[in-house]
């Protein structure tokens, strides 16, 4: 019985191990999301600070390459703030 006991707590411990890896893995990524998100981040506004609002408005791929760039720019605030909050609350 003790055998078994042993062997149920080694398989667990073994289990929890694995657990934690994972974890430590996934916090690893979203650090690295972090990270890409805000190097595009600075890309990005380096791009609309490069944009003249008068070309923006007499050329039609100027306004729609700004456009793309404020959307992206939404998008890489919502990543870096849910991969803030992920780390924060890991």
């Amino acid at each position: 019985m003790k055998t078994t006991d042993t062997a149920t707590r080694n398989q667990l411990h073994a289990q929890l191990m694995d657990v934690e890896r994972a974890h430590q893995s996934a916090l690893a990524s979203e650090r690295q999301i972090l990270q890409s998100a805000q190097d595009r981040l600075i890309q990005v506004q380096h791009e609309l600070t490069e944009i003249k609002p008068h070309h923006a408005l007499l050329d039609d791929r100027v306004a729609d390459r700004y456009q793309a760039l404020i959307l992206e720019r939404g998008q890489l605030h919502q990543v870096i703030a849910l991969a803030k909050h992920t780390l924060k609350n890991s």
